[in-house]
């Protein structure tokens, strides 16, 4: 059977792209970051990132502010609500272009429809926290 050129460079640039997507959810998976947004105000909070949701976290009092699903495309991370205190719908989506150098995670809001949860990003850098040996 023979396959086409053109069929068989898009099987290869799907199969590439599907693999550097994998590979930048990975830097994700199972990490948290230290830093703050301002809920109103300026509040430390840790991102507690699981395998397909991401939890902010209250750094002194470990209350629970917001739960979302996340998915990584390139620089770029796609946050929607499952629960929490803000007011953003569930259908809302927040696009943030974000960069990681010497574990601090940059994160810059591209796109969001709910303007409480864009305002809440500040441009320090989150911290990346050490993983605890057991």
């Amino acid at each position: 059977m023979l396959v086409n050129r053109n069929a068989m460079k898009k099987i290869m640039v799907i199969a590439l792209l599907s693999m550097v997507c994998s590979l930048a959810k990975a830097q994700f998976t199972n990490t948290k970051w230290n830093g703050a947004l301002a809920v109103p105000d300026t509040t430390g909070v840790i991102l507690d990132f699981k395998k397909d949701l991401v939890t902010v976290i209250v750094d002194q009092s470990g209350e629970v502010l917001e739960t979302m699903s996340y998915t990584v495309h390139a620089d770029t991370l796609i946050f929607k609500k499952v629960s929490g205190q803000s007011p953003c719908s569930e259908t809302l989506l927040s696009k943030l272009r974000f960069s990681i150098a010497d574990n601090q995670l940059t994160i810059i809001p591209v796109s969001d429809d709910c303007q409480v949860r864009a305002d809440a990003w500040t441009k320090k850098p989150f911290v990346k926290v050490a993983e605890k040996a057991d």
